[in-house]
């Protein structure tokens, strides 16, 4: 579907008073997207749609270029930032 109808414009306005991460939202397309869809924005993004394909497959979303040492304590900060985000 190429339309945007009034439903998900309505959407999209709440989502972008949220002022969340443009890459976030990318990514959450990227993971609802039919198979036209994501061949669209894997053409416009092939980074991020890579990136997100490797953290997906990743224990716990970690790369080992993220360098994290400290696992447990990196998941605690990362709900409190996503929380403050949701909260929003």
């Amino acid at each position: 579907m190429d339309e945007l109808n009034l439903v998900d414009y309505e959407i999209s306005k709440h989502l972008a008073a949220k002022d969340l991460p443009f890459n976030a939202l990318i990514a959450a397309a990227v993971r609802k997207a039919d198979t036209d869809n994501l061949m669209r924005l894997e053409s416009v993004f092939p980074k991020l749609v890579d990136d997100l394909k490797r953290r997906y497959n990743a224990p716990g979303g970690m790369l080992p270029e993220d360098g994290i040492q400290d696992a447990e304590a990196t998941f605690e900060r990362i709900r409190e930032v996503v929380h403050s985000y949701m909260r929003s």
